[in-house]
C-alpha cells in the first residue's frame, strides 16, 4: 500500500466510532455505486425499453404474417 493510503487507514482508526460509522457507510455507497457503474457500462449497448420489445415483436408478427401470405398463395 501506498503511504498516502496507510496514513489515511491509520487517521480512520483513531476516529470516534459514530464518525467511523459515517466513514463505512459512505465507503459501502460509493463502492455501490462504482458497481452500478460497472454494470451499466457493460450493458449501455443493450436495448431494454418495452417500446423496443414492443417493435421488435411487431417485425416478427409482419415477417410471420408475411411468410404465411406467402405459404398460401
Amino acid at each position: 500500500m501506498s503511504t498516502t493510503l496507510d496514513r489515511i487507514i491509520e487517521e480512520a482508526r483513531h476516529l470516534p466510532l459514530d464518525e467511523q460509522r459515517l466513514l463505512r457507510e459512505a465507503l459501502d455507497r460509493e463502492e455501490r455505486l462504482a458497481q452500478i457503474r460497472e454494470v451499466q457500462t457493460k450493458y449501455t449497448h443493450t436495448k431494454t425499453s418495452s417500446d423496443d420489445f414492443a417493435a421488435q415483436k411487431a417485425n416478427e408478427i409482419a415477417l410471420e404474417d408475411r411468410h404465411t401470405r406467402r405459404a398460401q398463395q
